[in-house]
């Protein structure tokens, strides 16, 4: 209706001319006017007029409500979800505590509300919490309120049968007071637990006595799914004691219980979120080893199936695919939940150490797994997060940009230069190169990076030492420099020290990422070339010449020799089918070029009785690379991909797509890009190479590192590690040498 004395709108309420009994429902209506009106509390619905109809009827006009009854809350939240944002349990019970003071005002004023239920409590657009329809309230006489008329017979039920106490459902309305709306306070409680009244039935009569027997459910057995809390369970059930006397003494003490457990929700909840939190990133934590200990057997198992062979073969590769695709989202999962558990506990309790170092671990975490990856981007976001959370400084030394090193050499007082690698052109160079003085030497706050430190001894070659300073740690280098003697031409020293090996998820068939130490060795530059390899041949021509030929580089296929024996020189040459087609622009005939091609066609036999006879002719004490000595070797101590950085290009080595034409072998060298930290050359392409046995897999196989001439980019990665029947001769395999310090016969 529309108050045209004060302009607004208002709601009324008019007695129906239907009743059946006039004077009495005229008499209680004017009751619930004059008891309404005179309650002015700010949660109970202010009375603005009382009056006369034209038509004879009597009404009274209170404030208009328009949003929602608490009951279409509860209704909508039981099958909508999303409203919990919006209506969560601690707004629900912050209603619900302005419902209580409500009624100890009413209380206090003598007036028993003897109907609360959801139903008449408006819920208004701003905030508003309104106790509506006191029609069958009590008037007990205190300040001057009039005395209900005695409208009731003795045993007579008035009431909403879910919500009202057992003595008002016996019809024992004498002894009906304050803490029979108590009882149905904690009904309202009930249902705003568990989304559904006290108690149930198919008629009114029944529900009244199931409340007179008393048989009550606790909220968190009626409704498991919705963690209840045990302390307002315990609250609800107390306010729902069977016996009047053992409720709370009033709607205030009600009130006090829960503001008690409001006040200790955020820091409970904060410590719930924090324990669940740790629970995920425990859980993330096992998980992400789990997948990277998966994702190298999936990948070790790929290697070994080539792309035509039958479904059969394949299904149990799938279905480890399979689990660690789902071990892969259960971690993103885990880590998604420990975070939003770390924030809700921060929400709670924004202070809260524990939550704000957990999230500074949980990011550190993040970060040294993006490092690991060589990934850039998620290294720098999570860094910044990491470093916003932690309060503690814990990871302070972690985060500085620069470091010291102290340098050590073998002999002392040799003279230090060092080079800082940058990329320029999608590869690693040296720059900023400078003198740094003599050993021993302390270089305070060096910026983080990879770098390559010269040391000369008098006497001695330059050897170079790749360097990786990693943020929080002070870095100690000791480089042992082998006597002038053991350095042979042809050969670099890789000083002793450790390195990173495997790691890369984009290579073929590699291991898992592991801390390696090596001692110091010397490694070829270059690996053996057809020069180098057919001189032995020669040699075991004048002795055995069955023997030479059955050494000689040849294919098992069809392809048959790489080598031939050319009678007229008396030599061992290379066959010049090595070079056809349009190379021949390039590599004409007749200059040698066969000659530098890295030798092929040989088993690992063969490069063991090549190596045996050189060790003899040279006097040192040569060997086959372990796979851990050629991936240092290559990659020098700062994990890279390949020799030259972390980015590719197919001119910078040579594979599949070097050049325009078919590819084929070129001579050792050609490729200058192709070449390490420590300045050996072609590890990435021109021939795999034979590695020393390892002792693991199938003991006829032998384990090959680096890319071929005729391999794509995956092949190129120096992670990479293939296993390879020791008595193959491919045209992509041949090996390079090693020895060790003092190793001269």
């Amino acid at each position: 209706a529309y108050d045209r004395v004060l302009g607004r709108c208002v709601a009324m309420k008019i007695l129906h001319d239907a009743a059946s009994r006039p004077a009495e429902i005229m008499s209680r209506f004017i009751a619930e006017a004059q008891t309404t009106g005179q309650l002015e509390h700010p949660n109970i619905v202010p009375i603005y007029d009382f009056g006369t109809l034209e038509d004879g009827r009597i009404y009274y006009t209170m404030r208009e409500v328009r949003n929602t009854s608490l009951r279409e809350v509860l209704r909508r939240l039981k099958y909508d979800e999303t409203l919990s944002e919006e209506y969560s349990l601690l707004r629900l019970v912050g209603i619900f505590r302005q419902v209580c003071l409500a009624m100890h005002y009413a209380h206090v004023r003598g007036v028993v509300h003897r109907d609360l239920k959801p139903d008449n409590i408006m819920l208004g657009d701003y905030g508003e919490v309104l106790v509506m329809d006191w029609g069958l309230a009590v008037l007990s006489g205190k300040r001057g309120v009039k005395h209900e008329q005695a409208m009731h017979h003795e045993g007579q039920t008035l009431g909403t049968p879910a919500y009202m106490p057992p003595e008002q459902a016996r019809g024992e309305l004498d002894v009906v007071d304050a803490r029979s709306d108590v009882y149905a306070l904690g009904a309202l409680l009930y249902e705003i637990l568990t989304l559904s009244p006290p108690y149930t039935a198919p008629s009114p009569i029944k529900v009244m006595w199931k409340v007179v027997e008393g048989d009550l459910e606790v909220p968190s057995e009626r409704s498991p799914e919705r963690d209840i809390p045990a302390e307002l369970e315990r609250i609800c059930m107390r306010a729902m004691a069977y016996r009047a006397e053992t409720r709370y003494a009033s709607a205030k003490v009600l009130h006090d219980a829960l503001e008690d457990w409001a006040e200790g929700i955020q820091p409970r909840e904060a410590q719930r979120c924090l324990v669940d939190g740790q629970a995920w990133f425990m859980r993330y934590q096992m998980l992400l080893e789990e997948s990277e200990m998966l994702g190298h057997r999936v990948r070790k198992e790929a290697a070994l199936i080539e792309h035509w062979e039958p479904l059969e073969r394949k299904r149990d590769l799938w279905e480890l695919e399979d689990r660690l695709t789902h071990l892969e989202l259960e971690c993103s999962r885990a880590f998604g939940e420990a975070v939003t558990n770390f924030n809700q506990a921060l929400a709670h309790q924004p202070a809260l150490p524990e939550a704000r170092e957990a999230l500074a671990d949980i990011y550190w975490a993040r970060l040294e797994q993006a490092e690991a990856q060589n990934d850039a981007v998620n290294a720098i976001y999570f860094r910044a997060l990491a470093s916003e959370y932690d309060d503690a400084k814990r990871y302070a030394q972690a985060f500085r940009e620069e470091v010291d090193l102290h340098i050590k050499t073998e002999p002392e007082g040799a003279m230090l230069a060092i080079a800082r690698h940058e990329v320029q052109d999608r590869h690693l160079v040296r720059t900023h190169h400078r003198p740094l003085g003599t050993s021993p030497r302390h270089e305070r706050a060096m910026a983080v990076g990879s770098y390559s430190l010269d040391v000369f001894v008098p006497g001695h070659p330059i050897v170079t030492q790749p360097i990786m300073l990693e943020r929080g740690r002070a870095h100690s280098v000791h480089i042992a420099v082998p006597p002038a003697s053991d350095f042979r031409e042809g050969f670099i020293y890789i000083p002793a020290g450790p390195c990173i090996t495997g790691g890369d998820p984009e290579a073929f068939a590699p291991r898992p990422r592991t801390p390696t130490y090596c001692e110091g060795f010397f490694c070829s530059i270059y690996p053996v070339t057809f020069r180098e390899y057919l001189e032995w041949l020669d040699a075991l021509q004048s002795e055995d010449p069955a023997h030479a030929l059955r050494r000689a580089p040849q294919l098992r296929s069809s392809d048959g020799m790489l080598a031939k024996f050319d009678a007229h020189a008396n030599r061992w040459l290379p066959h010049e089918i090595l070079i056809e087609g349009s190379a021949r622009q390039r590599y004409p005939e007749g200059q040698g070029h066969e000659q530098d091609l890295p030798v092929v066609g040989v088993s690992h036999s063969d490069a063991l009785a090549y190596i045996a006879w050189r060790s003899l002719r040279d006097e040192v004490s040569y060997r086959l690379p372990s796979p851990d000595e050629w991936e240092k070797a290559a990659r020098g101590v700062d994990a890279r991909w390949f020799p030259w950085g972390d980015h590719f290009d197919a001119t910078f080595c040579k594979m599949r797509f070097s050049r325009e034409e078919i590819p084929q072998l070129e001579p050792v060298g050609t490729f200058t890009q192709d070449v390490s930290p420590y300045g050996v050359r072609d590890m990435a392409g021109c021939v795999q190479e034979w590695c020393a046995h390892d002792g693991k897999g199938d003991p006829s196989e032998r384990p090959v590192k680096g890319g071929g001439w005729g391999q794509d980019q995956r092949s190129c990665r120096l992670a990479s590690s293939l296993r390879i029947l020791a008595i193959a001769r491919t045209s992509a395999i041949g090996f390079r040498l090693t020895y060790d310090p003092s190793a001269t016969k």
